[in-house]
């Protein structure tokens, strides 16, 4: 399997969706790192 970059759009889309996820007691413990490597 092969895996491509994936442009900004859908980087954005993906946190903007990974942030909106429910969380324990709404902590929001994540972070993430966008690596263009």
């Amino acid at each position: 399997m092969r895996s491509a970059p994936l442009d900004a759009q859908t980087l954005e889309k993906c946190v903007a969706a990974a942030v909106a996820a429910p969380s324990f007691f709404n902590t929001q413990p994540w972070r993430f790192r966008l690596d263009p490597d």
